[in-house]
């Protein structure tokens, strides 16, 4: 009996952490599986209606409910500079997006990606060193704020 008593309770705290550890990691996945989402219909716009289309206003946060759990999806949408990918004040025909999902015990995931201006290039003329083309006035480049 007293074996029992002693092995007993460590017993139950391992179980109890396995089963910390198996819900975390559903959460984990669900946060996942919906900041994929949010990417793949931010892909499928800038395929559809165009570039342009994807600033961060058109991805609002929201919350997501699955499998009575709460997640909250945001958006953040930036030019960005190759090769390094690093922040840009203006548009040099990339974009970063990153999706973060901010889940129950702790969970926080994010996805990113990046995403190119395929029309522009395609509808520039210039040569290297020109100073622009009726498609693209001035040097091509659009000047905003850093997030857009």
């Amino acid at each position: 009996m007293t074996v029992l008593g002693v092995a007993l309770p460590g017993v139950v705290t391992g179980l109890s952490a396995q089963s910390q550890q198996l819900v975390r990691s559903m959460c984990v996945q669900t946060a996942v599986d919906i900041a994929d989402a949010r990417l793949v219909t931010v892909v499928a716009d800038n395929e559809g209606k165009g570039y342009e289309s994807v600033v961060a206003r058109a991805y609002p946060s929201e919350t997501v409910v699955r499998d009575g759990a709460t997640y909250r999806c945001s958006t953040e949408v930036g030019w960005v500079i190759a090769p390094t990918l690093a922040t840009s004040r203006t548009d040099e025909g990339l974009k970063r997006v990153r999706v973060t999902v901010r889940g129950p015990n702790g969970v926080e995931v994010t996805l990113q990606t990046i995403l190119s201006d395929h029309a522009e290039a395609e509808s520039t003329d210039e040569k290297p060193g020109e100073q622009g083309s009726p498609s693209t006035p001035g040097n091509g480049r659009r000047t905003r704020g850093g997030r857009i």
